[in-house]
């Protein structure tokens, strides 16, 4: 047979091509044949009235397999094909047709592999742009995982009985037993369903449905990029398909979400494996409750066939705060994947008046192993998501730049002007050794060379206090009433992830606080390896070397601590040097590492000491207790204030708050701020209000008949006596 050659889709409306998968013929069971016809995706102009989208993963591009296309005829809108052709798919999409609920009916589905002509790059970015409202549009969503195996089917009737099981509130994540069939039976297997609904009970890790549960969660569809977005945005009726196996999309979310949050035995050689993965299939259920930086992360973890996919594949499922930047975003498969990626960076800013995508900026160390060096990624201003991670990195919600809007401008592609306040100089860099991260992945080899006695926490914070004061008494020159001790708490946390800056909502049983923070770090420093038989820790330190250190293994990770000239202490990009900067910016939630440049004809070279016309490249983001929380714009909080981050966002996202140590009173407006002189009369700029009878600030702004007030920008801060400085980025 000849092969299919796709004609051009009009231009008139939203055209998008769909396809008929026709029932089998009983003397060829092996063909699979398809009609493929062109329709507006507009319900009111579409011919058909209803259709299902199909997700899955391509597979390997090398194994493919021949569809059948044959004439629908004219009356339904296809061209007439006066003899059949064959349309090369891969092996994966032929598979799922072949397993597709029913055989014996015509089946109209949108495939994108088949709708769209792969090879037409104007078609492609046309119709990518398109997609969010295809799968929004189509009746129903199936998801194919895959062919069955032999514990597959097990896998997925366990899913289902705990799916019926639970109700989750979405906006705050509760999870809550609820009364099904399968909570009623008796006997051996009520008990066993009971403790299997109880979120504090580990699964066992050799028992048959744990290993059927991770068989399944293993599989390469929950690794891809597009089945988010796709899944996602199909309607309740959106269907999981394995083998002959099938779940609602409404069940397995809840049991996917509750098998991520369920206990976990961390003993177990599989532990962070299994953890890593439900919080991967997690993600999926909750991505839009997320930053747009954390979402941006999440697909770091995912598969695609093309890195500009990481932007033009979530354009539907941007976090809501974020919506405003799919609509300055034109897929064009053609551009550079850095232009792409600037481009979402930049429609950030014009769209939300906010730059917190610089944070995500991280500058690559050479291995000393390696003698070829890292390739260099430019514009360093602009985050390299192409950096595949098998694992979620860990990045903690700061307020640095008092919640304000961004000042900044591309005068070229490869430059970003922005204004920003330089707060610190670089004098040493400790890079966090990786006894820490052994200890939690259980790479026996390292612990064995550590005195048994000895936990390698203790050690790390040994080696690291040979290096700094951290008497109790050692005054912290940033942030008046702090000791050293406890800025290098914070900084081992992660810059505040800790019971005492989070509300009661978004912390649980593992979640560590200041406190336990400071008993590790004074056990640490009392212990002495020539009394390790006669000084080891009591039960209480023992929890609190377990809370921190699983706190310390995510916020340490890809991490050095850093000194600066002027008393901070903090943690930061493991490429810093000493002499990079610390610079605070309007618009960018954390403190960030840049390296000053200095200009040797056209190009631009690093300079220790010296730098042209403030021109620095960006080595990644940092915390440090003094900066953390918006003082080197807005000075400390006044005394009896605390920052914590809470739930208060349009969505219940976490969002910056204030509470008041002697009323226990929260407020997401800053106390250090003069919001009088921030009143604007527009709605669309508000960031908070004042509603007119009760006369206190909240937000964010929705309600009418009352006062809005705008976010503090570069003019505000100027009259306060800020310092800014043009900072040129390259």
């Amino acid at each position: 047979m000849e092969q299919y050659q796709y004609e051009p889709l009009s231009t008139s409306g939203k055209q998008v091509r769909f396809v008929v998968l026709h029932p089998r013929v009983p003397s060829r069971p092996e063909e699979i044949r398809v009609s493929i016809f062109e329709n507006p995706l507009e319900a009111e102009r579409r011919v058909i009235p209803s259709f299902m989208a199909l997700s899955y993963v391509w597979g390997d591009t090398d194994k493919r397999r021949d569809l059948t296309v044959v004439d629908l005829g004219e009356d339904a809108g296809a061209h007439n094909l006066t003899s059949p052709k064959r349309l090369s798919v891969t092996a994966n999409l032929a598979e799922a047709l072949t397993y597709l609920p029913w055989r014996e009916n015509h089946t109209i589905l949108w495939v994108d592999a088949i709708c769209i002509n792969q090879e037409d790059m104007d078609e492609r970015a046309e119709q990518v742009k398109l997609m969010a409202e295809i799968y929004t549009s189509a009746e129903r969503v199936l998801a194919w995982l895959g062919p069955p195996t032999h514990d597959s089917d097990l896998a997925m009737k366990l899913l289902q009985r705990i799916g019926d099981s639970l109700d989750v509130d979405w906006t705050s994540l509760e999870i809550r037993a609820k009364e099904s069939q399968w909570t009623r039976e008796s006997g051996l297997a009520s008990m066993y369903f009971s403790l299997l609904l109880d979120l504090s009970f580990q699964l066992p890790w050799d028992g048959a449905e744990s290993q059927a549960l991770e068989n399944l969660f293993n599989r390469p569809w929950f690794e891809r990029l597009w089945i988010r977005q796709e899944i996602t945005l199909g309607s309740e009726q959106a269907a999981l398909i394995c083998g002959s196996s099938s779940i609602h999309w409404s069940g397995f979310r809840k049991a996917a979400l509750f098998l991520h949050k369920k206990a976990k035995d961390p003993s177990h050689p599989r532990f962070e494996h299994w953890r890593e993965r439900t919080a991967l299939v997690a993600d999926i259920c909750i991505h839009g409750r997320t930053w747009l930086g954390q979402l941006l992360r999440q697909m770091q973890r995912t598969e695609c066939t093309d890195a500009r996919d990481r932007v033009y594949g979530i354009l539907g499922i941007l976090p809501t705060v974020s919506a405003g930047v799919a609509d300055r975003i034109w897929p064009d498969y053609r551009k550079p994947v850095e232009r792409v990626y600037q481009e979402l960076l930049v429609a950030e800013m014009v769209a939300t008046d906010r730059a917190d995508l610089l944070s995500e900026c991280f500058m690559p160390k050479d291995s000393k192993d390696s003698s070829t060096p890292t390739p260099t990624w430019r514009p360093s201003w602009v985050p390299n998501w192409t950096v595949k991670r098998g694992w979620n990195l860990y990045m903690t919600q700061q307020c640095a730049d008092g919640q304000s809007t961004v000042a900044a401008f591309c005068p070229n592609p490869g430059t970003l002007h922005i204004m920003g306040v330089l707060v610190a100089t670089i004098v040493d860099v400790l890079e966090f050794p990786s006894l820490l991260i052994d200890m939690l992945e259980d790479k026996n080899d390292k612990l064995a060379e550590q005195p048994r006695q000895i936990p390698p926490v203790v050690a790390l914070i040994k080696e690291i206090a040979e290096k700094l004061d951290l008497s109790d008494t050692a005054h912290y020159r940033p942030s008046p009433g702090c000791t050293v001790f406890e800025a290098l708490c914070y900084a081992l946390s992660g810059g505040g992830h800790l019971k005492d800056h989070l509300s009661e909502e978004m912390t649980n049983t593992f979640t560590p606080s200041m406190a336990q923070f400071k008993r590790l770090v004074k056990f640490a420093l009392e212990f002495e390896d020539n009394a390790a038989s006669a000084r080891q820790p009591d039960a209480d330190v023992k929890v609190d070397i377990t809370l921190c250190a699983n706190s310390m293994i995510h916020a340490c990770r890809e991490r050095a601590l850093l000194v600066t000239r002027e008393g901070y202490i903090g943690a930061g990009a493991v490429a810093a040097q000493p002499g990079d900067r610390i610079a605070v910016l309007p618009g960018c939630m954390r403190p960030l590492v840049l390296r000053p440049q200095k200009s040797l004809g056209n190009s631009t070279t690093t300079s220790d000491t010296e730098h042209d016309n403030n021109t620095y490249t960006v080595v990644g983001p940092c915390n440090a207790h003094g900066l953390n929380w918006g003082e080197a714009l807005l000075g400390p909080l006044p005394d009896g204030m605390t920052f914590i981050w809470s739930p208060s966002g349009p969505d219940r996202d976490a969002g910056p708050a204030f509470r008041n140590n002697r009323t226990g009173e929260e407020t997401v407006a800053d106390p250090r701020i003069d919001w009088d002189l921030l009143e604007t009369d527009s709605k669309e700029l508000a960031f908070v209000q004042k509603a007119a009878a009760a006369g206190t600030i909240s937000g964010p702004a929705k309600a009418d008949n009352a006062t809005y007030y705008k976010r503090p920008d570069v003019v505000y801060f100027s009259k306060k006596g800020v310092a800014f400085e043009n900072l040129n980025l390259v």
